[in-house]
């Protein structure tokens, strides 16, 4: 579990939320966590935000550690009474991890009609917004990698503020076929889907010389549908973003 982690200062995630016995506080889960290569356990509880009001519609942030003994600390941005713009300015604006506890995580909050004070307004209020993510902040940063696995989008490092991400082609996955009599809208689809049924029949059952010039025409009617996929996706300035 944690090599999951490794970056982090816990084992498993404290999952910082709004508190349930009280909205005032930020709540935490059981969970594990890492100071000097030793290991500690903390039960769940919740903890309250401190410091000064933030004025109406600027942001404040916390942080949140955790000594050996179990002791949190809420530490609040330097400049959360005069606010800050955006969240990610904000977040600068935190201490960073140091050795002797473990961070745990981080806060911001808004408040649109007025002042947020820190322990009397409730974090889930109207017009209050607010976000919590496990871990340490200064791992974040722009993302310079990205992945597109299904319907899901992985960044790496993990983003530290909202960013666009423009991708110039991305094949969309084929539509399935309502029934077995469904015709494919490429017609080039049916050569290419009756060769490679051979070839995947041919090769199963080791008849590697027949497969082998079964190989050479799935490959040339694959070559065609993709070279009209590509002249497709070139006329194409944008394609999605995120």
């Amino acid at each position: 579990l944690h090599s999951q982690y490794k970056d982090e200062q816990f084992i498993t995630d404290p999952t910082l939320a709004i508190g349930t016995n009280d909205t005032k506080k930020v709540k935490h889960s059981d969970f594990s966590y890492e100071i000097k290569s030793k290991s500690y356990s903390k039960s769940s509880s919740e903890v309250a935000l401190t410091g000064s009001a933030i004025p109406q519609g600027l942001y404040g942030a916390w942080s949140l550690k955790i000594d050996t003994d179990g002791t949190i600390t809420v530490a609040a941005a330097s400049d959360n009474v005069t606010g800050y713009a955006t969240p990610r300015i904000a977040l600068d604006a935190l201490n960073v991890s140091d050795s002797d506890s473990a961070y745990m995580g981080y806060v911001t909050v808004t408040k649109s009609d007025g002042a947020f004070t820190p322990d009397t307004t409730a974090l889930d209020a109207s017009n209050v917004t607010d976000t919590y993510t496990d871990g340490k902040f200064e791992n974040r940063g722009e993302p310079t990698s990205a992945l597109l696995f299904g319907s899901n989008l992985y960044v790496r490092p993990k983003p530290n503020d909202i960013y666009e991400l423009e991708a110039l082609s991305i094949a969309d996955r084929p539509t399935a076929f309502a029934d077995d009599d469904a015709v494919p809208d490429d017609t080039k689809w049916g050569p290419v889907i009756a060769s490679m049924s051979a070839l995947f029949f041919l090769q199963r059952n080791g008849e590697d010389a027949i497969a082998a010039q079964v190989a050479v025409v799935a490959k040339k009617y694959m070559s065609s549908i993709r070279a009209d996929k590509v002249k497709r996706l070139l006329g194409q300035v944008v394609q999605r973003s995120y």
